[in-house]
């Protein structure tokens, strides 16, 4: 639910320390990726080139940051003059990606970029930032009549891009979807330490465990606990798509990162890894596993398969009873 952390004392998996096969360390989203949500209506994964949005329309994009270390934000631009433009650029703190609020507290980071005139070009700020508050983030934009933000080909999981609309505040986009930027370095805000936040959707943070995308399947996410505990009830939140209301999307929708084939198994006597159930042809966002008897251990690993067209493999929560 909205606004509320899970912290009931009874979920074993609150004490663990998670770990992963591997990680998504995010640098950003371009004009030229591949769509991986082709579930929802077509209007919202086709190609998206020659998709812009006028700066004079603020745009602004909603991202995930680490907190750790920013060495440079980019972003790819449209200059329709045959003159060189002043865009200014502003990267500011706020609450979440709900945050639609016009803040006037001071930027993390402000500046100024140059562009160059006729076409698209990637610019970027310098902005040398390290040991700041991680969490959610607004990247906000303003320029000339002339100069638009090129859209991103892809969506992500915690990135939303939207603009000022009538009322004065910000507010996601549902026509232009996200834009193209880019972090450097990577940023580590799909760690395995997410499926233990208690949050189950995108808000100050991702609160979602993604693979490296690169690495093969299967790939998994595992809970170690210091001394063994007793376990008879899984419950699992794989991620859905938060960003459009439901209507965009088709019938029987199933988000890309679910789960399509995955298996729940414990670390044994034996040193091996004992499976305690397997699925195939999953479609739901949550499943609740409860096995005939209590198991004991002090490691317990699901394991991803396949999932739904996503090149990684993604999970929101464990719950250990």
């Amino acid at each position: 639910m909205p606004h509320h952390r899970n912290e009931d004392s009874s979920d074993l998996a609150r004490l663990a320390r998670p770990v992963a096969s591997s990680e998504w360390k995010f640098q950003g989203l371009g004009t030229l990726e591949r769509p991986e949500d082709v579930n929802l209506r077509e209007f919202f994964w086709k190609p998206r080139e020659g998709r812009r949005m006028p700066l004079a329309k603020s745009p602004c994009q909603w991202l995930q940051l680490d907190g750790l270390r920013l060495n440079r934000l980019g972003v790819e631009l449209f200059n329709g003059t045959n003159t060189w433009a002043e865009v200014t650029v502003t990267l500011r703190k706020v609450e979440s990606v709900w945050d639609y609020s016009v803040s006037t507290a001071e930027p993390l980071w402000s500046g100024t970029l140059q562009l160059s005139p006729n076409g698209s070009s990637w610019v970027w700020a310098e902005t040398e930032l390290e040991n700041f508050v991680p969490g959610c983030h607004r990247l906000e934009l303003q320029g000339p009549e002339g100069v638009e933000w090129n859209c991103s080909g892809n969506r992500c999981h915690g990135v939303v891009g939207g603009h000022i609309i009538g009322s004065g505040r910000y507010h996601w986009n549902r026509l232009y979807g996200e834009f193209a930027f880019q972090c450097e370095p990577a940023q580590r805000v799909f760690s395995a330490s997410q499926v233990v936040s208690g949050v189950t959707r995108p808000a100050d943070g991702t609160h979602l465990w993604l693979s490296d995308p690169s690495a093969s399947m299967p790939q998994w996410v595992e809970l170690c606990w210091p001394e063994p505990v007793e376990i008879r009830q899984v419950e699992l939140t794989f991620p859905s798509q938060l960003v459009l209301e439901t209507h965009w999307e088709n019938p029987f929708y199933v988000a890309p990162h679910t789960a399509k084939e995955y298996a729940i198994c414990v670390y044994g006597r034996q040193g091996d890894w004992v499976p305690l159930v397997n699925v195939t042809h999953n479609t739901a966002t949550r499943r609740q596993h409860v096995f005939g008897e209590v198991t004991k251990t002090d490691r317990l690993r699901v394991v991803i398969h396949s999932t739904h067209l996503s090149r990684s493999a993604g999970l929101a929560e464990i719950r250990c009873y």
